[in-house]
């Protein structure tokens, strides 16, 4: 399931905002917009109106999942976060063993 965070970094990087630009924008801090990416906290209705402003996009495209072009495009960022992980951590799937 799509959630508000996915949302959140998907919109952002389509307008290829960095999550500093983003933060600027809404004079919150960087690790502000990296909490409510990784949910660990949740923006304020107050916020959530003006992420939908900033990112272009209503407050329901903000909160439900979209077309196919959203789609591939988390699909590419939970790809990206799986093996950036992966090389980092040098972590091995035993299901993926070739």
């Amino acid at each position: 399931m799509i959630t508000i965070e996915a949302n959140i970094q998907a919109y952002r990087k389509i307008k290829h905002m960095t999550q500093a630009e983003l933060a600027e924008q809404l004079h919150v801090s960087r690790q502000t917009i990296s909490k409510w990416e990784l949910d660990k906290s949740t923006p304020s209705i107050e916020y959530l109106v003006q992420l939908s402003q900033k990112l272009n996009v209503t407050l329901d495209q903000l909160v439900i999942k979209t077309g196919s072009k959203f789609e591939k495009i988390v699909g590419t960022i939970k790809t990206n976060a799986y093996l950036f992980y992966t090389k980092k951590n040098k972590f091995r799937n035993p299901l993926l063993k070739c």
